[in-house]
């Protein structure tokens, strides 16, 4: 970065014109973390992220930061810093445990630039992180489904997906039905895979209510799997939190192992997202960043 007014090529931050001592010490800060984000992902990928012309899903999410900061939005700021720092200390530990695993993602990290491919790595960089950091036996990334594990014994998969909408006139429930049926119809979908789903996006949009409560979405997954013939072992809920009080995000889940789950899977599913209890969120030390 060139000077305290500049960012990137073109990106320009209206914050850093303070008029008082404490707001310019407060705009060097954020400043000083912007750049240490980038510096550290630059590192890990061996590349200079903001070149000119550049497209990649990195810079998309650095842009994303500087809006906020010239919006002056401070809690939007840290919780999309705070979203990018987990992802980099994920992406970080995947390069330590698996060089291959590694390249795969820095690919698809540089060749995808539509927003939307965002959630779907970020979902699939969790589950590496979680296989690759608790997981004693092997992980393998491939292709439908993501993930396989003890390939060479009694292989089990993990399969990723996402429910997304940037509609504001979509039952946002109704989304996290729609994804599990479009994946329960792929021929891998059996009770020695499970099927992780990261409901961010719905999660954050049903809370956008505050009259709604957490046993709410519970009980409509509930009654949804209960009511529907589910050909996975298992279905993981995944949701990335952001806790505005103490500005940390971590990634948190649900596991709710269905009747048919091989012995296999369930083991593996002990192992990697333990349950915890009815309608809980795990607060696991592995994806949590502060």
């Amino acid at each position: 970065m060139q000077n305290k007014k500049t960012v990137s090529v073109d990106f320009k931050i209206n914050y850093l014109k303070p008029v008082t001592p404490e707001s310019y010490d407060k705009a060097q800060g954020i400043k000083q973390s912007l750049d240490e984000l980038i510096d550290e992902l630059n590192d890990t990928l061996g590349i200079n992220l903001l070149l000119k012309n550049s497209k990649n899903l990195i810079l998309n999410r650095v842009k994303n930061l500087v809006k906020f900061i010239n919006k002056k939005d401070a809690n939007g700021f840290m919780q999309e810093y705070t979203h990018m720092r987990l992802f980099t200390k994920q992406l970080i530990s995947v390069k330590k445990n698996d060089v291959e695993m590694f390249s795969h993602f820095k690919r698809e990290i540089l060749k995808q630039s539509h927003q939307d491919n965002w959630y779907g790595i970020r979902a699939e960089l969790g589950i590496a992180f979680n296989c690759l950091e608790n997981f004693k036996g092997t992980t393998k990334k491939r292709e439908s489904p993501d993930f396989v594990l003890n390939e060479s014994t009694i292989p089990v998969f993990i399969e990723s997906t996402m429910a997304h909408t940037n509609s504001q006139k979509v039952e946002v429930l109704y989304k996290i039905g729609a994804a599990i049926n479009k994946k329960n119809k792929k021929v891998y979908a059996n009770n020695n895979t499970a099927l992780c789903i990261d409901i961010t996006n719905i999660f954050n949009r049903f809370f956008n209510d505050t009259n709604k409560q957490e046993s709410e979405l519970f009980d409509w997954i509930n009654n949804y799997l209960s009511e529907t013939k589910i050909k996975y072992g298992a279905i993981i809920i995944m949701v990335h939190m952001y806790f505005k009080a103490e500005r940390r995000c971590q990634a948190t889940y649900t596991t709710f192992k269905l009747q048919h789950c091989s012995a296999e899977l369930s083991e593996v599913l002990d192992e990697l997202y333990p349950k915890i209890g009815k309608n809980k969120y795990a607060d696991p030390v592995f994806s949590n960043y502060s």
